[in-house]
């Protein structure tokens, strides 16, 4: 990439931590409950939060008070509201860093582009947002619809099945060849995978045309977003242009991975979205667009999903002196900045993880009947924590009304799934 960014406005994590220690402190008093609390800061993780409580807790004034009362809240009250999420689609997976919009957000990027690029909208490239792509086609969106795609993603091929009018587009190292309208951009916030998703993204749209793209929130801590987080300062490297922060934040439905993370850490009092990010709109510049090279390394994961369950190997990991079947953990973060996370080579996408060498040699026998009767148990066990925390596509018409009147649970859902498939 030619050119440099200026790493300024950036807050470093010690000075984010005392960010969000003043913003809790200021909303302490008006919070009716934790949930209401981390609804009001601006993209900051439950656990952030209930850190900066723990700390306030042990201060013997009002405010520890306070914040004792919310740290209590956490466990003995429960948000009876469940993320959604769309059964045609197979679960986000942790390694994917796959957080998709709500619904009511899909609708806001439509209408947006709808507003700003009137009759000039005939093709829109969607990168990194394959659920908006979905709800585009299923609310019969007038624009011929590309979805930048890769062929071994499980989620993609399940979006082009259920929306055939969906071009799928895998030429990820053209130059200016789509000329599309709008691009929408949602990448995971690390810039060694955001950065060149941005420019190939702005490449493939016309001199002029329209990119909207998403971003941490004020209070977000992503482990490595410095440059992509402060793209509007220095947009022009990447060809942008009239680069303008929309009032409105983008609202994410909690993964039911991080749902299960949230639980396993003894959270229950968490918004289904809670997690917010900030949107942008620029324009493409007449000018040239720096090129970002990604190279994409050969991955060492392999995956097979059992009952709905998306269970990944490291086929790297060999031993070959005897066949060990695998013990998991649920971790308690959904974080690349998770230490715990190191040494798993085999990982479910209810962020359950095993550490063990012989993860190739499990893959490698998956269809025996010793391994498979393994894998069917933790997809049962998985299966049980679906129903309990999540809202299928299924079930959200028919009990969002009851749930508005009576505020009560949802009542146990059918886990999305598919036959028992133990081939790759």
């Amino acid at each position: 990439m030619r050119g440099g960014y200026a790493r300024c406005g950036i807050l470093s994590r010690n000075s984010l931590h005392s960010e969000l220690s003043k913003h809790v402190i200021l909303r302490l008093r008006w919070a009716s409950s934790f949930s209401d609390l981390v609804c009001q800061c601006m993209g900051a993780s439950p656990q952030a939060i209930l850190s900066v409580l723990s700390g306030l807790a042990l201060q013997p004034n009002f405010e520890g008070s306070l914040a004792r009362n919310l740290i209590e809240t956490t466990k003995s009250q429960i948000d009876n509201r469940r993320p959604w999420h769309d059964s045609r689609l197979p679960l986000p997976h942790p390694l994917e860093y796959d957080w998709r919009f709500s619904k009511a957000t899909n609708s806001w990027i439509l209408n947006v582009i709808k507003e700003i690029g009137g009759q000039q909208v005939e093709k829109i490239l969607f990168v990194g947002t394959p659920t908006t792509a979905l709800h585009a086609a299923d609310s019969g969106f007038d624009a011929r619809l590309l979805l930048a795609a890769r062929s071994e993603d499980p989620v993609v091929c399940a979006v082009l099945e259920h929306a055939p009018t969906i071009v799928p587009y895998r030429e990820w190292n053209v130059n200016d060849t789509l000329k599309v309208d709008v691009a929408v951009v949602d990448p995971p916030w690390y810039d060694s995978i955001a950065l060149p998703m941005m420019a190939f993204a702005v490449r493939s749209v016309r001199p002029g045309g329209l990119i909207m793209w998403f971003g941490p929130d004020e209070l977000t801590a992503p482990s490595s977003a410095e440059v992509f987080r402060d793209l509007s300062r220095h947009g022009s490297t990447l060809g942008l242009e009239k680069v303008e922060l929309l009032d409105q934040r983008a609202h994410y439905e909690t993964p039911f991975f991080e749902k299960r993370s949230m639980v396993a850490a003894g959270i229950f009092d968490v918004h289904p979205q809670w997690r917010t990010g900030k949107a942008w709109i620029a324009r493409r510049s007449h000018y040239g667009v720096d090129t970002v090279e990604y190279t994409k390394a050969p991955s060492r994961w392999a995956e097979i999903n059992v009952l709905g369950s998306r269970i990944r190997f490291d086929i790297s990991a060999f031993d070959s002196e005897r066949l060990r079947l695998p013990r998991f953990e649920i971790l308690t973060l959904a974080s690349r900045a998770d230490p715990k996370r190191f040494g798993s080579t085999i990982w479910t996408s209810g962020n359950a993880v095993a550490r063990m060498t012989g993860a190739a040699d499990l893959w490698s026998q998956r269809e025996s009947p010793l391994v498979s009767k393994a894998l069917a148990r933790v997809a049962r066990e998985e299966a049980k924590a679906f129903n309990e925390l999540m809202h299928s596509s299924e079930m959200h018409a028919k009990q969002a009304e009851t749930d508005r009147k009576t505020r009560a649970s949802v009542h146990p859902i059918l886990y999305p799934s598919k036959p028992v498939r133990l081939a790759s």
